[in-house]
């Protein structure tokens, strides 16, 4: 493959004109020329999808074609040999074939729905041509009758599980995994009647499997959807309220939420079918799904944060269908004046989620009003290593209070020992919860003048000065955080407002209308 793929980013391997851009995933090259896009399938067998043949990849190109034509004819091409003939790849040459590519017409990338989401360049209209082009595909998919793909949806829920086992307190919590899990064996077992009944009503259908935004290009003259699943048929045909569920979800995913419910309203005005009583359960499904896909490539790559990260929001994404409240301890820490106080403050109010000031705490243990100075030398009064201990294990008893009644919670503290660092980890790992750790950092100069403002200011509960700020700096050292942890630092910002927002969508998903929950 890895000289396949040389040859093929060279531009002369092409009939025409070239100026090659490759597109990778787990299972697929994706070449772009500029007029056309060349696609081969990798040599891989997930169990799910075998390619590791030459005759299962040609069978499976050319299963592609066909069922792709069904929505989109104008796009696919053919399917054209790669020989190897003196050590060089030759394209269209039925010498000593060697690989199968699909040749396509190539669409702009910036026509493709996920580049135009990410700058806001989706319309409620657009959103009702592809409703519009959905309804009419499943008009003339095959309806299906066979029940083996009522059965399929459970066995692809049990797949989903199995597979993900060895992720579990690492890209997914242990509580969400369960949750999943019970929650959606339990939704079809106590279904399934149900589901039989819609497949009776023509409602499951030969349909795409793979319906996304990265797999839908908006252009003037028509939408163009393409790369439907044809290497698994119990991945393509299903429920209908599974296809629409997996755009609807996609869209959650990018925090627009209004175009995904415009999306769900225009599917059901335009064919007259029931979807809502099980958007949440497929959609979950779907979430699991991306999560999964994206932890196998996530696996041989274990370097890529981005790429951690999208996988974990999408697993609580998934978790969030079936419990909307979802709990997570949030830990905003740092060293004093570097912002930590601020930023819980602003999140907790924006979120309502209580937050645990360890300041606060600690005078109200002492029995000192919070705006009361109680400043001691280093390690002194309520500040001795016997009272943070209280505080701490205050804080502690606190947090497992809030998960154990199904709710997120806050702590503000500093965490500079590695005492406290060690709890709060033991402590999500017995809770099982996701954590989010995020670090305040700041410049000296920033938190020298913030240290100055709050001594005269005298309306905070920390009793922290600028020589306390430097003991603390001197005594500190970097998390070793624990790889079912998320970490982040945060350093100065401009926006306040705009910083807790950020946070909000990406750890709490909170744009999403309660309406689709």
């Amino acid at each position: 493959m890895e000289n396949l793929i040389k040859a093929m980013l060279n531009p002369s391997f092409y009939p025409h004109e070239a100026d090659v851009k490759l597109i990778e995933t787990h299972i697929s090259c994706v070449f772009l020329t500029g007029k056309y896009a060349y696609k081969i399938k990798k040599p891989v067998n997930f169990g799910f999808l075998d390619f590791s043949t030459l005759e299962n990849r040609k069978r499976f190109c050319e299963q592609e074609i066909i069922l792709n034509s069904r929505i989109s004819p104008s796009l696919y091409l053919g399917i054209l040999p790669i020989s190897l003939i003196n050590n060089s790849y030759i394209l269209n040459s039925t010498e000593n074939t060697v690989e199968y590519c699909i040749k396509m017409v190539e669409l702009p990338q910036d026509s493709l729905m996920s580049n135009l989401l990410i700058k806001d360049r989706v319309s409620v209209e657009d959103i009702k041509r592809v409703a519009e082009k959905v309804v009419y595909f499943h008009s003339i998919a095959n309806k299906i009758k066979d029940t083996q793909f009522v059965n399929s949806i459970r066995y692809n829920l049990e797949e989903n599980f199995r597979q993900t086992e060895n992720i579990v307190n690492w890209l997914i919590s242990k509580h969400n995994f369960n949750l999943i899990k019970d929650n959606s064996l339990y939704f079809f077992d106590s279904h399934k009647s149900d589901f039989l009944k819609r497949m009776e009503n023509d409602l499951f259908v030969d349909g795409h499997g793979d319906l996304h935004s990265k797999n839908i290009s908006i252009m003037p003259d028509d939408i163009y959807i393409f790369d439907c699943i044809e290497f698994n048929e119990r991945f393509r045909i299903q429920d209908v309220a599974s296809e629409i569920s997996f755009l609807s979800m996609d869209l959650d995913f990018n925090n627009k939420s209004d175009l995904s419910l415009a999306y769900i309203n225009s599917y059901q005005k335009l064919s007259n079918k029931n979807i809502t009583s099980y958007l949440n359960f497929f959609k979950s499904y779907l979430a699991y799904v991306r999560g999964k896909v994206l932890s196998f490539s996530f696996l041989s790559e274990q370097t890529n944060k981005g790429l951690e990260r999208t996988i974990r929001r999408y697993f609580r994404l998934s978790a969030k269908y079936f419990d909307s409240a979802l709990p997570t301890i949030f830990v905003i820490c740092g060293l004093s004046g570097t912002g930590k106080s601020a930023l819980a403050k602003r999140l907790s109010a924006k979120a309502n989620i209580k937050r645990l000031s360890s300041d606060e705490i600690r005078k109200d243990l002492a029995g000192i009003p919070k705006h009361e100075s109680a400043k001691a030398d280093y390690n002194q009064g309520i500040y001795s290593p016997e009272f943070t201990e209280k505080v701490y294990n205050k804080i502690f008893d606190l947090t497992s209070e809030e998960i154990k009644s199904n709710r997120s919670v806050i702590i503000d503290a500093t965490f500079n020992s590695d005492t406290y660092r060690k709890m709060i980890l033991d402590l999500q790992e017995n809770l099982e919860v996701d954590l989010i750790l995020i670090e305040r950092e700041a410049d000296f100069e920033v938190v020298k003048e913030r240290l100055t403002k709050r001594a005269l200011k005298r309306n905070t509960s920390s009793d922290a000065d600028l020589a306390i700020y430097k003991r603390q700096l001197l005594e500190y050292k970097p998390w070793n955080v624990s790889k079912g942890v998320t970490y982040e630092k945060i350093g100065n910002v401009k926006d306040l407002d705009i910083l807790c927002d950020e946070l909000v969508k990406e750890y709490l998903l909170f744009d999403f209308s309660e309406k689709n929950i």
